[in-house]
């Protein structure tokens, strides 16, 4: 791998190497533990037990970093499904669900997806916009759709990370909160909600999302084709 190569670094009294590849396996452990904004600079050099300083000896910005994960990651085994023949509004479903396992498999992904231009981000858009050629949209809405789709499921996988690394009292917090915030019709719905199966919670969450997204990408194509 290119960089700069490793070089010893004092971290509290004891020597230890420093390189590209410890510091992406310390911020995949943050990803995991943490979720996405666990992830800085100087959580990074807790774990490796260095000062931050020598982190911006390998990358000069946290964004540097974040791209350099990200480029490792879709040169990685991490492929989606090649493209594959029926409805577009289908293709469009398992992608999606294609990219939402790749994030649950790998944590780093979810702290790099939501960077516009990081390269498996670009690999999403570029799968989902073939799968999309289909529906009525526009070259430049088609992107847009795509972009869309995109983040709609990183922002849905993002929260069910969080709240699954949140403790029992954390989340029954979160409940309590998001029920004095809603309107008083949409109080029981919620709480019966609350009280499912997280895992049963988000996996109709997530289709949800994706199905409004979809139909309303449904909608305007059909609208610019009269």
């Amino acid at each position: 791998m290119g960089g700069k190569p490793a070089h010893a670094i004092r971290g509290r009294g004891h020597a230890r190497q420093l390189d590209r590849e410890r510091i992406f396996a310390a911020a995949r452990e943050l990803a995991r533990s943490a979720g996405p904004r666990g992830v800085t600079m100087r959580a990074i050099a807790r774990v490796l037990d260095v000062d931050v300083a020598a982190l911006y000896w390998h990358f000069e910005s946290k964004a540097e970093l974040l791209d350099a994960l990200s480029a490792v990651a879709a040169s990685g085994e991490l492929l989606l499904p090649p493209d594959a023949p029926g409805d577009w509004r289908e293709r469009t479903r398992s992608l999606c669900r294609s990219i939402r396992i790749l994030i649950r498999e790998q944590p780093e992904l979810r702290v790099v997806g939501h960077r516009a231009f990081a390269p498996f981000t670009m690999q999403c858009v570029a799968a989902l916009c073939r799968a999309l050629a289909e529906s009525g949209l526009s070259s430049e809405s088609t992107l847009f759709g795509a972009q869309t789709l995109v983040q709609t499921v990183f922002a849905v996988g993002t929260l069910e990370s969080a709240r699954a690394a949140a403790g029992p009292a954390a989340n029954r917090e979160y409940v309590e909160d998001m029920t004095r915030g809603l309107p008083e019709a949409f109080v029981a719905s919620w709480t019966a909600l609350a009280h499912r199966d997280p895992r049963e919670t988000f996996e109709t969450f997530f289709e949800e999302s994706i199905g409004f997204v979809i139909a309303g990408i449904e909608a305007r194509g059909r609208s610019a084709k009269e």
